[in-house]
């Protein structure tokens, strides 16, 4: 339900709507086991991706206590004493993977996609094994994309 109070509570504020749930992507990821969302921000990559690699930054939008370093093998802690990832790919400011070892087969993707002076950015979750796990997966995304956009967009 944060999604859709979201949406609502930014479309009576006058304020862009954040990305909507694509039951038909739902539908075909449930024979994936792979969510993807995306969402414009109004910035360049180079200003979007120290929001995902730099604690301080991290901490502004969703982390609490994040820890980062950022190279392939190395770990992100969102929350501390929550558990961290390790991360499989980085090549900023264009792409960012990492991967639970206490889930093993469960990618994160974060891919930043330059367009007009913009990003587009497609998150991806694969490995997902139930049709609830899905659901919960898309919609937990579009919100934690809609707080990327507001705190880079300040």
């Amino acid at each position: 339900w944060l999604v859709p109070a979201q949406a609502l509570a930014d479309h009576l504020d006058g304020r862009e709507t954040g990305p909507r749930i694509d039951f038909e992507a739902l539908a075909a990821s449930s024979r994936t086991g792979e969510v993807r969302v995306d969402l414009t921000i109004d910035a360049p990559p180079e200003r979007v991706v120290p929001y995902l690699v730099e604690p301080e930054k991290l901490d502004r939008w969703i982390g609490m206590g994040s820890r980062v370093d950022a190279r392939v093998g190395g770990e992100i802690e969102i929350h501390e004493g929550q558990g961290a990832a390790t991360i499989r790919e980085i090549d900023p400011p264009h792409r960012l993977a990492v991967g639970s070892d206490e889930k093993p087969g469960m990618l994160v993707t974060w891919e930043l996609e330059s367009r007009d002076g913009a990003t587009i950015v497609h998150v991806s979750q694969d490995n997902l094994a139930s049709e609830k796990a899905l659901e919960s997966s898309q919609s937990n995304w579009a919100f934690v994309l809609q707080a990327l956009k507001k705190t880079v967009e300040g």
